[in-house]
């Protein structure tokens, strides 16, 4: 969904601390396609699984929006930190845990 409103950076962060959800979807609108690129490129294009890390990432900015500080970081930063930080997050999860298949016999096996 396109939203036509445009709002300052001040705007935004304020209309996002006091739960607007127009002003989520904006946000999401505005950087999800940037964030899922990156998030594909860092899982070597599984698209499942950066569908699932996309969403995760959007969950954990929405619960974290009261600890942003806009005198700190601009909004962008922080959030690419959140996207950072959930990569990392499920790359070490698909990492420990690796599923082998040798005749027909699941195993799963964990490093």
């Amino acid at each position: 969904m396109a939203f036509e409103k445009k709002y300052t950076e001040q705007e935004l962060v304020c209309l996002l601390k006091q739960r607007d959800k127009t002003a989520f979807g904006y946000l999401y609108d505005k950087y999800a396609a940037s964030f899922y690129g990156m998030i594909l490129t860092n899982l070597n294009h599984n698209e499942k699984a950066a569908q699932d890390i996309l969403q995760d990432v959007f969950v954990r900015i929405w619960k974290n929006l009261e600890g942003y500080d806009n005198t700190q970081e601009i909004l962008f930063t922080w959030m690419f930190k959140i996207v950072s930080s959930t990569i990392k997050d499920k790359i070490g999860i698909i990492k420990k845990i690796s599923i082998q298949m040798v005749n027909n016999n699941v195993s799963i096996i964990r490093h």
